[in-house]
């Protein structure tokens, strides 16, 4: 078996969807972010920051997030059935994402973050029993 294999996906169904059709419109989404996806969205964050009159050294804006977690959204996702006034298939773009009813944007980004850490569906859900007593070897040993 080789080290390099097709991507998997999963379908996602959109918040937004009617109840009456809830699997209406969807999304197919990387089950994890690969190096390039990554890369693409950190360089879309310095895009951003270089036109900003050489702001070196200054914290990280909410634009310079922005376009980070829009890309790294978008290059995550591999194909969705939303379409346009004809009824058209649009393409996948930060653009067409930033268009997106809120509820649904929200949800794809945070599915983006969440497979951008690489954390395994099981590690999503929360633990089945509660953590023991804390360790004594961790207690401070400042007087109080």
């Amino acid at each position: 078996m080789g080290y390099l294999k097709p991507s998997e996906t999963d379908q996602l169904f959109l918040p937004s969807n009617p109840p009456e059709e809830p699997e209406k419109f969807w999304v197919r989404m990387k089950k994890k972010a690969e190096y390039g996806d990554s890369r693409a969205a950190q360089n879309a964050m310095m895009r951003v920051n270089q036109g900003s009159n050489g702001r070196s050294g200054q914290m990280v804006t909410e634009f310079e997030v922005g376009a980070f977690i829009g890309t790294l959204t978008v290059q995550l996702l591999t194909e969705w059935n939303l379409t346009d006034e004809n009824d058209r298939v649009l393409p996948i773009t930060v653009d067409n994402l930033d268009r997106l009813a809120d509820e649904d944007g929200e949800f794809l980004s945070d599915e983006a973050q969440k497979r951008k850490a690489g954390r395994a569906a099981e590690q999503q859900a929360p633990f089945e029993r509660p953590s023991g007593r804390p360790s004594t070897a961790t207690r401070s040993k400042t007087p109080k």
